[in-house]
């Protein structure tokens, strides 16, 4: 994928834009796979320069006409939910007819590129993302809102989440509004066991710790992408879920020892607070930490 010259970033784009987010992924500093925000009840009309980003318009709020202007005027009805795109370089003045809400997540065009070779070991400036005004893609749009609510709730945010959201997102992104060439495969990873094991001590002597994606990757020396794909091959979860599983057979046998208090268990565990903690052993086990520990 090329690059556009004379761009700006997002950051700076955003500061001409009517009102501050009310959301924004920097803001707690806690994540920095990509740049996610988003506005309500701003100004209709949006000067859109070039920017060094791609980036996903998810339409909130609900049903409005959109209107781009740039070498031609289109016109499109976007819904709840609707995903517009808008690549890398493209410059576009836009006016809405309707309920004003939208997220916006930028990607960056190296980003992209590293999953198109290493995803699906193509050359990417072979592969370029088409773009689409208020289009209904049901899957993105879940991923979107996935990452929303985690940087929504501090509390259960994590950056292991947060970035294999990401990675799916830009995957399904590529198979759905690229030229990659449709039905394309995946390029085979895989991991070995002595890598495998490694990565597994890991988890477990840092249960408490907030993993990133990239400090799995980075005990095996391969890629953030080239790594995830090939765990979920080698143990048949995600990192994440593996890793949330692992914390929660933890707590459990913490729990039946009976020397710590809830919360102490939830802290050594790497749960961001009781609240969390209690949600997810309770996914797991059909009921609460309390309850686990007194009738056992």
């Amino acid at each position: 994928m090329s690059n556009a010259c004379a761009s700006i970033s997002p950051y700076e784009w955003n500061v001409a834009l009517s009102g501050a987010p009310d959301l924004c992924s920097a803001a707690s500093g806690r994540w920095a796979g990509a740049l996610l925000r988003r506005w309500s009840g701003t100004a209709p009309d949006m000067d859109q320069p070039p920017l060094d980003h791609h980036y996903l318009v998810l339409h909130l709020g609900g049903t409005k006409r959109v209107t781009r202007r740039g070498s031609e005027s289109i016109v499109a009805d976007a819904q709840l939910g609707s995903i517009t795109l808008v690549p890398v370089g493209a410059s576009y003045s836009w006016s809405t007819k309707g309920p004003i809400g939208f997220a916006h997540l930028y990607l960056r065009p190296a980003q992209v590129d590293h999953v198109i070779t290493e995803q699906f070991d193509r050359d990417p400036r072979s592969v370029e993302l088409i773009d689409q005004i208020g289009c209904p893609l049901p899957l993105l749009s879940a991923l979107l809102k996935g990452m929303i609510e985690q940087v929504e709730t501090p509390t259960f945010s994590s950056r292991l989440v947060l970035d294999t959201l990401l990675h799916s997102l830009i995957v399904r992104l590529l198979t759905e509004r690229s030229t990659l060439p449709a039905g394309s495969d995946f390029a085979r990873h895989s991991i070995s066991p002595p890598r495998l094991r490694r990565v597994l001590d890991f988890i477990e002597s840092n249960l408490s710790s907030d993993i990133e994606l990239q400090d799995l990757a980075s005990v095996t020396g391969s890629s953030r992408f080239h790594f995830s794909r090939a765990f979920r091959d080698a143990t048949g979860f995600p990192p994440y879920r593996y890793l949330i599983h692992r914390r929660i057979d933890a707590a459990k046998a913490m729990l039946l020892e009976g020397e710590l208090s809830i919360a102490e268990v939830a802290g050594l565990c790497g749960f961001n607070s009781r609240t969390q903690f209690a949600v997810m052993f309770r996914r797991v086990f059909g009921t609460s930490p309390s309850r686990f520990r007194r009738e056992r």
